[in-house]
């Protein structure tokens, strides 16, 4: 075996994130296109019960919701409501159940059908619906299939919900192109859509993984804000 000897303080890798995110194995990406009217709310159950319907391939879904028009509420147990706007982005990266509306006090019935999408249809899949009201909701929700096993340290870290808005400067403008592109592929039913969306799904997620590790206070720790250390 060949001994390495480096300078003390010297780093094992320049960009550890990135040799984390190449551990992650991202497997796929799943897309629904939603278009409805307000009053509207949907229930998103556990990853777990989406998987075998939409990606049974996956061994974990994280989930994540783009809005393109209008505002509505995601609601998750244990957390207040969050406002999400256009150009605001939540990510679910345990695939917990949680519930979009148009209202925070909206409660969707707890399950979930697919029978109003048509499966054998181009992808990213269609939503279409919901009350008689003026007010459009149009949102992309992503669903990216992640290895678990044997251990994803990244994924088991990360905090149960992560929201990046739209109006935080840093984040529409890191954000912008990524947003862009998604909305013109989702409406656009181009050939090869399914595969930009595949890779721009992969690029939000690492972008937002990075915002969030830049997000930490300076004090926290644990094992995503080791990953700051040049030493650990």
């Amino acid at each position: 075996h060949e001994l390495i000897i480096r300078p003390l303080g010297q780093t094992m890798s320049s960009d550890t994130l990135s040799d984390v995110l190449r551990a992650v194995r991202l497997t796929g990406a799943v897309f629904i296109d939603v278009d409805v009217r307000s009053p509207w709310a949907t229930f998103a159950p556990h990853s777990r019960h989406l998987i075998p319907l939409i990606m049974p391939d996956a061994q974990h879904l994280i989930s994540y919701h783009l809005v393109t028009e209008g505002e509505c509420y995601a609601v998750h147990k244990g957390h207040e409501p969050v406002k999400l706007e256009a150009g605001d982005i939540i990510v679910f990266p345990h695939g917990n159940h949680h519930t979009l509306a148009s209202e925070p006090s909206l409660r969707a019935p707890e399950s979930f059908d697919l029978a109003d999408v048509d499966l054998s249809s181009q992808r990213p899949w269609k939503i279409r619906g919901g009350g008689n009201g003026n007010t459009h909701i149009k949102l992309v929700c992503g669903f990216l299939g992640c290895d678990v096993r044997p251990f994803n340290p990244l994924v088991a870290a990360l905090p149960a919900q992560i929201h990046c808005s739209g109006k935080n400067p840093d984040c529409s403008a890191r954000l912008y192109h990524f947003y862009q592109m998604a909305v013109a592929e989702s409406h656009g039913q181009r050939m090869g859509g399914e595969s930009i969306l595949a890779k721009l799904s992969e690029l939000l997620f690492i972008e937002l993984v990075r915002m969030h590790l830049e997000s930490l206070p300076k004090e926290q720790t644990g094992w995503l804000a080791g990953l700051r250390d040049r030493h650990v």
